[in-house]
C-alpha cells in the first residue's frame, strides 16, 4: 500500500538512446499532427506551493521502517488525521502562506480498508474507501481543512486521488467492475463534497483523477483511465481537471493524450511529476524538449505537479522551457506554457537513502518552504503607482516580488506599447514590506496624443523572468489648484497652492466673467517672476491686466505633461 513510483530501472546509456530516438523519429510527426491550440507567448508564471501530504511523520523521522510507518506513532496524513491536531495544520498553513506559497496539492491515498480500521479508518498514508465515499470522520476533516486553506489565503488547490492496494488498476489481472464502481463513487462523492465546501470561497480547484496513472500501460490502467475520464466528463466540469498526472518518462504524456482522445475529449491542461537525477530524468532541459515533442506547439497550461523541494534547478529549467525549447529535428525553437511548480517534501539525499518510502517522507518539510521554488518564482505584484520627481517626469511603483530582472513597460490608453525601461534606467529601493521601482519617463512617451487629453493616462506593467504584473492604470497627473490669492506688497502678484504643477510650469489668465474665451495673459517660464514647484506657483500680474480687469480666472499647466488645471476665479481689488 505504498505510493507506487513509476521509475523503471534503466542504464544511462539506454535511457538516453531511447530518448534520442524518440525525439528524432516522432518530433516532426507530432509537430505536424498536433491539434492543440497555439498562442504567441506563455502565461505569466504563477506562485506555486507544496504537496501537503503529512502534518507529522511521528517516529518515522528517526526510525524509518515499514512497521513504524503503519504504526500509531507513524505518519499522519493531512486529510485522514486532521481531527487529531487541527492547530498544527493551521499553523503550518500559515507558515506556508507567509513563505510565499499560494497553491497546495492535497493527496488522498485510498483503498477499501474496512471496519477493522475504526475509529480513524487510516492505515499509514491510506484512508478507507470501502463505503464508496469518505468515512464521516474524514468528510468532516476535509470540510474543516478546506475552510482553513481558504481562510489562510491560498488561491488554488490541486486535489489528487491516489488509489492504493486493491484499488490500483495496475494490480488487476483483469478488469474489476465492482472495484472500479467503488473507486468512481468514492471520487465522485468527494468531488461533490469539495465543490460544496468551496462554493463560497475564492479558491480554485483542479483535480488529479489518479496520481501518476497517466500513460501507464501495465495491466488495467489504460482501461481505468478511459472509463474514469469518460464518467468524470459526463458528470463534472472537464475544465477543472488535467485528467491524470504523469510520472515523466518518454512517451507517457503522449500515451495518455492518445488514450483519452479515444473517448472524444482531451484535457485542457497537463500535469507532470519530474525529479531530476532519477533514471528517466538525466537532464531537465532534455525532459522539456521531449514533452514539447510529445504535445507539439500548444498554449495548454502545464503544471510541474511534483519536483524536489527547494528545487532551483527546476526553476531554471522551467524558465528556459518557457522561452527557448530547442527542437533537434527539424531544427527550431519553441516554448512550453509551464504555469506553475509544486514541490514534494523530499530531497535527492533522502530519496536515494535506505528508506522503504523514499518518495513520500521529508521530516520538517514545512521549514523548507521559503525556497527558490516558491519565493523565486513569484510574479511581481504592483500595489500602487504615481508620478514623482520635481517636474513629475518620473514614475514610482510600489509592490512586492520585484527583482533585478524587472522591466517596466508603459502603454497608452489603447494598450499600445510606448516604451520599456530596464537595467540601469530603473532604481530599486525598499520601504518596509513594500518594494519600490522609480524611473524617469522619456520625453517621447509624454508626447503622444492621449497625453493632451485631460483624462489621459498610462498603463504600467512590471515584468521579469517569473512573469508579469497586471497592467495598472495611472491617470496622468493633472495639475489641481487647492487655493490661491493675491500677494506682494501691492497685491499685484498671484500665489497658487495645489498639486502636480511641476518645476517648469506656466499659467494663463482669462476674464473673470469669461467675456473672452481667449487668454488675456500667458505667463511663461522666465517672465513675470514666475516661480514653480510641484505644490506652489507665484507670478506677477501683468500691469495691463490690473488696469483693465477686476477679476480673472487662473489656470496652471504642467509643461511636461501638457495638462491644465481647472480654472479658479480670483477677484482683483
Amino acid at each position: 500500500m505504498k505510493k507506487k513510483h513509476r521509475y523503471p530501472i534503466a542504464t544511462g546509456v539506454t535511457a538516453m538512446k531511447c530518448a534520442f530516438q524518440y525525439r528524432a523519429c516522432l518530433g516532426l510527426f507530432l509537430l505536424v499532427l498536433s491539434r492543440l491550440a497555439f498562442a504567441q507567448a506563455p502565461s505569466p508564471l504563477e506562485a506555486g506551493g507544496s504537496n501537503y501530504v503529512f502534518w507529522d511523520i511521528g517516529a518515522y523521522a528517526t526510525t524509518p521502517t515499514e512497521a513504524v510507518w503503519y504504526s500509531a506513532d507513524g505518519v499522519k496524513p493531512v486529510i485522514g488525521t486532521y481531527h487529531v491536531n487541527p492547530g498544527a495544520i493551521q499553523s503550518q498553513l500559515a507558515q506556508m502562506y507567509a513563505a510565499g506559497q499560494r497553491k497546495l496539492a492535497l493527496m488522498l491515498w485510498y483503498a477499501p480498508l474496512g471496519a477493522s480500521y475504526a475509529p480513524n479508518y487510516v492505515y499509514g498514508h491510506v484512508v478507507d474507501s470501502s463505503l464508496a465515499q469518505l468515512q464521516p470522520i474524514h468528510q468532516q476533516n476535509l470540510r474543516s481543512l478546506l475552510a482553513d486553506i481558504a481562510s489562510a489565503g491560498f488561491t488554488q488547490i490541486y486535489f489528487r486521488f491516489a488509489p492504493q492496494g486493491s484499488a490500483m488498476p495496475d494490480s488487476w489481472a483483469a478488469w474489476n467492475e465492482a472495484t472500479y464502481q467503488q473507486s468512481w463513487n468514492f471520487i465522485a462523492s468527494t468531488i461533490s463534497l469539495v465543490s460544496s465546501a468551496l462554493a463560497y470561497s475564492n479558491v480554485r480547484i483542479v483535480y488529479d483523477l489518479s496520481v501518476e496513472l497517466g500513460g501507464s500501460t501495465a495491466r488495467q490502467p489504460q482501461a481505468f483511465e478511459k472509463r474514469l475520464w469518460s464518467d468524470y466528463c459526463t458528470v463534472f466540469d472537464p475544465s477543472k481537471t488535467f485528467g491524470f498526472s504523469v510520472a515523466y518518462q518518454p512517451n507517457r504524456l503522449s500515451q495518455m493524450i492518445s488514450d483519452l482522445r479515444a473517448t472524444g475529449k482531451i484535457p485542457s491542461m497537463f500535469a507532470i511529476d519530474i525529479y531530476e537525477g532519477t533514471p528517466n530524468v538525466p537532464d531537465l532541459n532534455t525532459v522539456f524538449e521531449d514533452i514539447y515533442l510529445e504535445i507539439g506547439p500548444t498554449s495548454a497550461p502545464i503544471i510541474v505537479e511534483e519536483s524536489w523541494e527547494s528545487d532551483s534547478n527546476m526553476l531554471a529549467a522551467v524558465t528556459t522551457a518557457r522561452t527557448a525549447i530547442q527542437i533537434p529535428f527539424p531544427p527550431a525553437t519553441g516554448w512550453l506554457n509551464v504555469v506553475t511548480m509544486m514541490q514534494w517534501p523530499n530531497t535527492p539525499a533522502r530519496y536515494f537513502s535506505a528508506n522503504p518510502h523514499p518518495g513520500v517522507v521529508a521530516p520538517g518539510y514545512v521549514v523548507d518552504i521559503s525556497s527558490e521554488l516558491t519565493s523565486g518564482m513569484r510574479a511581481p505584484d504592483v500595489a500602487s503607482a504615481d508620478y514623482g520627481c520635481q517636474d513629475l517626469n518620473c514614475i514610482w511603483i510600489n509592490g512586492v516580488d520585484f527583482d533585478t530582472t524587472s522591466s517596466v513597460s508603459l502603454y497608452d490608453l489603447n494598450r499600445n506599447l510606448l516604451g520599456t525601461y530596464s537595467g540601469g534606467s530603473l532604481t530599486h529601493s525598499a520601504n518596509g514590506l513594500q518594494e519600490i521601482i522609480t524611473f524617469a519617463i522619456q520625453p517621447s512617451q509624454w508626447n503622444v496624443g492621449n497625453m493632451m487629453d485631460q483624462s489621459g493616462g498610462l498603463y504600467v506593467q512590471v515584468s521579469q523572468r517569473e512573469g508579469s504584473s497586471a497592467q495598472v492604470f495611472l491617470p496622468t497627473a493633472k495639475p489641481a489648484i487647492s487655493n490661491l490669492g493675491l500677494g506682494c506688497s501691492n497685491n499685484q502678484c498671484i500665489w497658487v497652492n495645489g498639486n502636480n504643477f511641476g518645476a517648469d510650469c506656466g499659467a494663463k489668465l482669462y476674464p473673470g466673467n469669461w467675456s473672452s474665451t481667449n487668454p488675456i495673459a500667458v505667463i511663461l517660464p522666465g517672465n513675470y517672476g514666475l516661480f514653480c514647484s510641484n505644490t506652489h506657483v507665484t507670478f506677477q500680474i501683468p500691469p495691463a491686466i490690473v488696469q483693465a480687469y477686476r477679476s480673472v480666472n487662473v489656470l496652471v499647466y504642467n509643461t511636461v505633461t501638457s495638462l491644465w488645471s481647472q480654472p479658479v476665479y480670483l477677484a482683483i481689488p
